[in-house]
C-alpha cells in the first residue's frame, strides 16, 4: 500500500479485513493509526474518531480539534463531557449531530455521530473525557466512555 500527504492535517486510519461477499470485520488487533501531517506556523483541523478512543494526539497551539463519537437517533444515551480542569484545549462549540448518511428524516436506531470542536490555546497536556450516559437516569453507570490524552507543545522559537 501506498499514501501520500496531500496537505497539513490529521486523520484516522484504520485497516480492516473482508472476505469478497461477505462484510468487514476488524483484525484481530486491527491495524489502527492517528496520522498528523504538520506544517509549523499553520493552523490545521485534527479529527479524531471513536477508534482514538485512550490514545493521544498532538496538536499545534491554535489547531482545531473535531471528536466524532457514534451514537444513535431516538436513544436515551447521549455523550456528556468531563469538566476540564485546565485551559489548554477550550470547546468553541457545542456538540453537533452529523448523520452518517443523509437521509430525509432521521429514524430511531439509526447510526449518527455527534461532534466535539475544541481548539489548541496554550501549550501543555490535558485528557479529554467523554461519559455515554443514560438521560433518563443519571445514577445509572455509563454505557462507554471516550478518553484523549491532548499535547499541546511549545511553539518553535
Amino acid at each position: 500500500m501506498h499514501f501520500q500527504a496531500v496537505g497539513t492535517g490529521g486523520l484516522d486510519l484504520a485497516l480492516l479485513s473482508a472476505a469478497p461477499g461477505t462484510s468487514y470485520s476488524s483484525l484481530n488487533g486491527y491495524f489502527h493509526a492517528y496520522i498528523t501531517i504538520d506544517q509549523p506556523g499553520v493552523a490545521k483541523n485534527v479529527n479524531i474518531t471513536e477508534y482514538g478512543n485512550h490514545s493521544s494526539v498532538k496538536v499545534n497551539q491554535g489547531d482545531q480539534l473535531l471528536i466524532k463519537l457514534d451514537t444513535t437517533v431516538g436513544s436515551q444515551y447521549t455523550w456528556e463531557l468531563m469538566p476540564l480542569a485546565d485551559d489548554i484545549v477550550q470547546a468553541v462549540a457545542p456538540p453537533t449531530e452529523q448523520p452518517r448518511k443523509k437521509p430525509k428524516k432521521a429514524k430511531a436506531g439509526t447510526p449518527e455521530d455527534i461532534a466535539f470542536q475544541f481548539q489548541a490555546l496554550k501549550p501543555g497536556k490535558t485528557t479529554l473525557r467523554f461519559l455515554y450516559r443514560n438521560t433518563a437516569s443519571n445514577e445509572a453507570p455509563p454505557k462507554r466512555d471516550f478518553e484523549l490524552q491532548v499535547e499541546v507543545p511549545e511553539p518553535p522559537k
